[in-house]
């Protein structure tokens, strides 16, 4: 199933719209730092299966990372302060998380 993003595996959807702008920045960087300059105007098929897998594989590490880092601070704070409807909407937003993160680790870019 073609992805949003050009590639051919995964879902390619973004579960949460607004962070598709720091994604796709995120991409070109990454891209960028492995020497694939113009990576959003590239034919990705052209490309060989360790240069996607570089990145894809950068990318993964680099959601992940921010992710633990963001339920490190979370459980800092107390759950039992939040109200039921919070800790519902918590557990959406962490399973939304856990979504995206393995519909990326299964995307080929």
């Amino acid at each position: 199933m073609p992805s949003s993003s050009g590639g051919s595996g995964g879902s390619g959807r973004i579960i949460v719209p607004e962070a598709r702008h720091a994604i796709n920045a995120m991409k070109l960087e990454i891209a960028n730092g492995f020497g694939l300059t113009d990576y959003d105007k590239m034919d990705k098929g052209s490309l060989t299966s360790r240069q996607n897998g570089y990145v894809g594989g950068t990318i993964t590490r680099t959601l992940v990372e921010i992710a633990q880092r963001q339920l490190g601070e979370q459980s800092e704070q107390p759950l039992m302060s939040e109200t039921p409807e919070e800790q519902l909407h918590m557990s959406e937003k962490s399973q939304s998380l856990s979504t995206s993160i393995s519909g990326q680790q299964s995307q080929n870019l």
